[in-house]
């Protein structure tokens, strides 16, 4: 695999790192994504997804999505329900347990959705890493990174 990230790549190569954009969770989907659990709930971006599926109940859910509001354009649509998440009383006593299948759920989801399907194929085999986040990314662990490549492997290994 390339040993570049995404982020240097763009820096030594003199791209502009908002081109990777659409990767990230709180860019806003193309179509609206279902809730796993509760079909009559939908998001307009994984950030949203997630964040709400910290509560086990559908009306605390929708609540949630009423609530939470959008940012203010589509790179940031859902910053406002990452703000939001962060606060929420009452999160299910699992979570610890099954955030990682929940946002590997949501991202596959959102790279079903061909313009950002198209875009994950694109960065080829660039070894991808969220920045700045302990448990997300880098430096920490990089589930985020971790989850786009495998999403993206699969993408690839259905396409041969």
């Amino acid at each position: 695999m390339n040993p570049f990230n995404i982020s240097s790549y763009a820096i030594n190569n003199g791209i502009d790192i908002r081109i990777f954009r659409p990767l990230s969770n709180l860019y806003k989907l193309d179509e609206d994504i279902v809730d796993k659990n509760f079909s009559q709930i939908v998001y307009g971006s994984v950030e949203h997804a997630y964040q709400s599926a910290k509560l086990i109940d559908a009306i605390d859910r929708t609540r949630f999505i009423l609530t939470c509001g959008t940012g203010n354009n589509d790179s940031y649509y859902g910053m406002s329900a990452l703000k939001a998440g962060k606060k929420l009383p009452n999160v299910r006593s699992d979570w610890d347990k099954v955030k990682l299948e929940i946002m590997e759920y949501y991202v596959r989801l959102k790279f079903q959705q061909i313009r950002f399907k198209d875009f994950l194929i694109s960065t080829g085999n660039l070894h991808i890493y969220e920045n700045g986040h302990s448990f997300w990314g880098v430096p920490g662990l990089n589930h985020m990174g971790k989850i786009l490549m495998k999403v993206r492997k699969e993408i690839n290994e259905s396409n041969t």
